[in-house]
């Protein structure tokens, strides 16, 4: 586990206005028996806590007069502390101000001289780094001259040369990466990284580049008022800083500060970020705004627009499953969430949104399109079942809707969605060709009882009354309810006798009825009924066959082979009956018969 190098607890650093800001025990005596010396005072650091651990390295922003170069100085010891402690465990070696401590008369080699000594290097060490000083710095030519006929670049290179020089456990910068002209300023860049990335040793940086601070720092403090008002990542820190700065003129207030990183007004700003394609800027603010409880879920939805923006559509849709989607009553987010997570294929996203949505309004198009594309994937058929039950208020709301889904179930053979679908339609409508829909999805399903329902209703809403009469008495017989099977088929050959169709069914329902009153009631109506046609008789003869009324139906079987004895209907039903009566050789023959007329024919037994 990595020790703490650098360690301020409670640190507080004041100096007195009007002085030199750096005090003497005359002065802190002095301090103590003044009156309202407070009023005086300036808190330049104020309940500064924080470590630097070995080999990390950490970087501090803020604007102008908020302290950071003043903690800095507090960490090297040249100032010390009112308040609180500093730990440093290690040598420590400060690179600021460069080429203070020069002297103006002395010339430049030695005054490299001077100024190793005062950073700390020994002579020895300052001869065997003088010719790569001197090369660093660019100075051949001047460095024998005297400091004073340096230009104030000259000054700065050959102060960075030697500095840059040192050899420390912990490496404190402050500000000096804009040293000398561009093509130093580079080489000095790329010498304070590889002094920073040195194995092992921890680095404080002071800076006001952001690319610095992103590139080098693997953590910033940000710093206002004399006091760290935010910690985190470079990108987070560096978007607080800029805030801070866009905020106004005068002192900042700390609840301003942290206005700039959390809060609804940098919500905002991260959407106008987005919207300008400034990702980074509004990813900082987002992020930063993910720990706060008032403002998490509009900062994962707007990750998510972000990284949907950036071509990231799956990315979008993992910030988006998290957010509590029934909290979001902004029907642009849900349209974006729903239509955006149905064309990535999370389909499970965009029906919780589409739904959502619906509820707010069925009149939303996008949402329905949702539910239709959740329908015709098998995988969600369950949670398209369920609509009925979540989302009541679209099947009286959006009547026009909740059946183009439900016609649509029915086409896909998803009987079963399409029936409690087309129900819910119906409980707060009549319409019969919702009725009808209902109705066939139940048949398609077996379910006979719910079927019958709708047979029923629409019998009573006197809709296409034989066609659904039929429908009614074919449910209610494979439901084993015989008596209406019986009553709905009798009711149909009344109001069309035909062919005697109807009379079968009758006839199978009152056997299984046992009722001997319907019995002989069907056989008067059978015995009464018009055998105008080859298929009036046939059906007449299979109605009797059903009640085995034997002599009838064999006598007017012999009719009707007396007629048309090549007949293969007559015929085979001739032979069925012969089985039935326990003739089989006369039973056989009619069977031959049939299967001359016949051959391939397969129901001949």
């Amino acid at each position: 586990m990595k020790r703490a190098s650098i360690s301020v607890i409670d640190m507080g650093l004041i100096f007195p206005r009007g002085g030199n800001g750096v005090k003497t025990i005359r002065e802190k005596l002095f301090k103590l028996f003044k009156r309202n010396s407070s009023k005086q005072d300036f808190i330049a650091l104020k309940d500064v806590n924080f470590e630097a651990l070995e080999g990390e390295v950490v970087g501090i922003i803020g604007r102008n007069g908020a302290g950071k170069s003043t903690l800095l100085r507090a960490i090297a010891g040249i100032y010390q502390p009112d308040v609180g402690t500093i730990k440093v465990r290690g040598k420590v070696t400060l690179l600021a101000s460069v080429g203070v401590g020069f002297n103006r008369e002395l010339t430049g080699r030695e005054n490299v001289h001077l100024y190793g000594s005062i950073l700390g290097l020994s002579r020895e060490k300052i001869e065997n780094k003088m010719q790569e000083i001197i090369h660093f710095s660019q100075l051949e030519e001047f460095i024998d001259s005297p400091i004073k006929t340096y230009s104030s670049g000259m000054r700065a290179r050959l102060g960075f040369s030697v500095a840059s020089n040192l050899e420390a456990d912990i490496l404190l910068i402050d500000e000096v990466f804009g040293v000398g002209d561009t093509s130093f300023r580079e080489r000095s860049k790329t010498k304070i990284f590889e002094m920073v990335k040195d194995a092992g040793r921890t680095v404080i940086i002071v800076s006001h580049n952001a690319g610095i601070l992103t590139q080098l720092c693997d953590r910033v403090l940000l710093i206002d008022d004399g006091r760290i008002v935010a910690s985190g990542l470079p990108d987070e820190m560096i978007e607080a800083y800029e805030r801070i700065i866009n905020d106004g003129k005068g002192p900042s207030r700390s609840r301003r500060n942290q206005d700039a990183v959390l809060g609804p007004a940098s919500i905002q700003r991260a959407s106008r970020l987005i919207k300008r394609k400034q990702y980074s800027d509004a990813r900082v603010l987002l992020e930063a705004n993910l720990q706060s409880e008032k403002t998490s879920e509009s900062a994962r939805y707007f990750l998510g627009q972000l990284v949907h923006e950036m071509g990231d559509t799956s990315g979008a849709c993992q910030y988006w499953d998290t957010l509590d989607i029934e909290s979001i009553d902004n029907e642009g987010r849900l349209r974006r969430i729903g239509t955006v997570s149905k064309n990535a294929g999370n389909l499970s996203l965009a029906f919780k949104s589409a739904k959502h949505a619906l509820r707010l309004d069925p009149d939303r198009s996008w949402a329905w399109q949702v539910m239709e594309s959740c329908l015709r994937d098998p995988g969600y058929q369950d949670i398209v079942r369920d609509l009925p039950t979540d989302v009541p208020i679209i099947f009286n709301q959006n009547v026009k809707r909740s059946i183009t889904l439900a016609r649509l179930g029915f086409n896909l053979k998803e009987f079963h969605t399409c029936a409690i679908l087309a129900r819910a339609i119906n409980t707060s409508t009549s319409r019969p060709d919702i009725i009808d829909l209902e109705g066939r999805a139940w048949h398609r399903l077996k379910h006979h009882e719910e079927a019958l329902r709708c047979w029923t209703r629409l019998i009573e809403l006197e809709h296409d009354i034989s066609k659904n009469l039929d429908r009614a008495a074919r449910s209610a017989f494979n439901l084993g309810d015989f008596e209406q099977s019986y009553s709905h088929s009798v009711k149909l050959h009344e109001d069309s006798p035909g062919t005697n169709s109807n009379l079968i069914l009758a006839a199978r329902s009152v056997t299984r009825l046992k009722n001997e009153d319907k019995r002989a009631e069907l056989i008067e109506i059978i015995n009464n009924s018009k055998a105008g046609s080859r298929d009036a008789k046939l059906n007449i003869v299979k109605a009797n066959m059903e009640l085995e009324e034997w002599d009838t139906t064999i006598a007017m079987l012999s009719s009707a082979l007396n007629e048309n004895p090549d007949d293969i209907e007559f015929n085979l039903m001739n032979g069925r009956v012969m089985l039935r009566t326990g003739n089989s050789k006369q039973a056989i023959l009619y069977f031959r018969s049939c299967l001359t007329f016949e051959p391939d024919r397969v129901d001949i037994p």
